[in-house]
């Protein structure tokens, strides 16, 4: 399978019952769209990188 990766977003959303959790978006091919949603360990990751970045 050769797909090529054509855009990645990392959203963070609050659900219905008001939890914010983060979703990776993957448009794999034009139209295809896959989320991904990181588990607690892999969000702390994401959150530290992010926090880092906005401290420069």
């Amino acid at each position: 399978m050769n797909d090529i990766l054509l855009n990645a977003t990392l959203k963070e959303a609050i659900s219905k019952k008001g939890t914010k959790y983060i979703c990776i978006e993957i448009e794999i091919k034009p139209g295809y769209v896959v989320k991904y949603f990181p588990d607690n360990a892999e969000q702390e990751i994401i959150k530290m990188y992010y926090s880092g970045k906005s401290n420069k």
